[in-house]
């Protein structure tokens, strides 16, 4: 008995451990760079940063098409992994060409930004592919080295713009774009990325390969889409209803919340879809997941609060964004329950349940559009407590659903 405790203990061990190596790199990836922003801010009105939080949010849409579900494709078909790189590659470039044409026809004199967007998405899809196949292949030292790389040019090149140059939304977005390109730049060393049949097959392979697995693309295109209209209507009701300056509040207090979600979160749910992919996954090692998520969501959106309520966060970026004091408070039991339930929701793919999942969140949707008609005659504030109350009814039944899902095959 003791033995098999000691054994559980150490297996618990390795992988806070693993979490941990993965957690390293998205450190670098993710806070680093925000810290950066929160820097800038202190330069940028909360206008200026709600034209960038609308360039982002439109990116972010954007991204499931360019990349379809091949970073989780990777864990679920490991012994296919460079065949998946290879379609990736092919795909994510013809979406940019795809997309450089859209834009120069109808966006051409509207918004110069909407012109660097398909080179932006392209680098990105890439660089968020190899880290995947990094992690996937358990080269953790990789993987930070690429998000080390990434975060330390982004950084230079944002600070830069705000202290030599004038104060232009576009550097923003050129910072993370080079940070993208130049660590993909040594990717083509690497033997296992290259490409491995003739120029003249890739057509063929390329068909091939989208009509084999056109129902995990098409399922993935569907959830990710209705994830992105979800995560992003807020952005959309804001902008329309209340102008950039409210947006560029509402922005900034979403990039405080997700730092941890992007950095804990997303490596609790990387690991999380590892673990599941494996036949012999036992309860165990379930309810110990469970119990890290729902510790750290406590722990970390409790002291983001108390940081709030000392006023750090308004005193560091100045009175132009006292509206974030508010837009925090507010926020915070909204991102404990989004941060507790986004490690489990791959499970749904996994145990071959999108459909399930699919009808939850149109029906979300739907709530929320229809919300939209009361939610446009309240103030700003109003609002947003109002679709935070729709969105942690919506993790619950998320939630209710993962571990119904989990337990009964178990």
């Amino acid at each position: 008995m003791i033995n098999e405790n000691i054994s559980i203990f150490s297996e618990n061990l390795l992988k806070i451990k693993n979490i941990n190596l993965i957690s390293i790199g998205l450190f670098f990836n993710k806070i680093l760079t925000s810290i950066s922003l929160f820097f800038i801010a202190k330069f940028y009105s909360p206008q200026e940063f709600g034209e960038f939080g609308y360039y982002m949010s439109i990116l972010s849409i954007l991204f499931p098409f360019s990349i379809l579900g091949m970073e989780n494709f990777i864990f679920i078909n490991k012994n296919k992994s460079k065949t998946i790189n290879n379609f990736i590659y092919i795909h994510s470039f013809f979406f940019f060409l795809f997309l450089s044409i859209m834009f120069l026809v109808f966006f051409s004199e509207k918004n110069y930004l909407f012109l660097i967007m398909p080179l932006n998405l392209f680098l990105m899809t890439i660089f968020d592919v190899i880290l995947n196949n990094f992690i996937k292949d358990k080269k953790f030292s990789l993987n930070l080295l690429y998000n080390f790389l990434f975060c330390i040019i982004t950084i230079a090149i944002q600070i830069s713009s705000v202290l030599f140059f004038n104060k232009n939304v576009a550097y923003l977005i050129i910072g993370f774009m080079v940070g993208y390109l130049l660590p993909l730049s040594f990717i083509f060393f690497i033997k296992e990325n290259s490409f491995s049949f003739k120029k003249n097959n890739i057509l063929f392979f390329y068909k091939k390969f989208l009509l084999k697995n056109k129902n995990y693309i098409f399922m993935y295109l569907i959830l990710t889409t209705l994830d992105c209209l979800i995560q992003f209507f807020p952005f959309f009701y804001i902008k329309n209803t209340f102008g950039f300056e409210d947006l560029g509040s509402y922005f900034l207090c979403n990039k405080i919340f997700y730092l941890p979600i992007a950095i804990i979160g997303m490596s609790l749910s990387k690991y999380f879809l590892i673990e599941m992919s494996n036949p012999k996954i036992v309860i165990k090692n379930i309810y110990f997941f469970i119990i890290i998520s729902l510790f750290l969501a406590i722990l970390i959106y409790g002291s983001l609060f108390i940081f709030n309520k000392i006023g750090l966060f308004v005193y560091f970026l100045g009175q132009q964004w006292i509206e974030l004091e508010y837009l925090i408070n507010i926020n915070i039991l909204k991102f404990i329950f989004e941060f507790f339930v986004f490690p489990f929701i791959g499970i749904f793919i996994i145990k071959n349940q999108q459909k399930k999942l699919i009808f939850i969140k149109v029906l979300f949707l739907i709530i929320l559009f229809l919300g939209f008609l009361f939610i446009k005659e309240l103030s700003f504030i109003d609002g947003i407590i109002f679709l935070n109350v729709l969105n942690i009814i919506f993790y619950i039944t998320i939630c209710c659903y993962c571990f119904k899902i989990l337990f009964n095959k178990s």
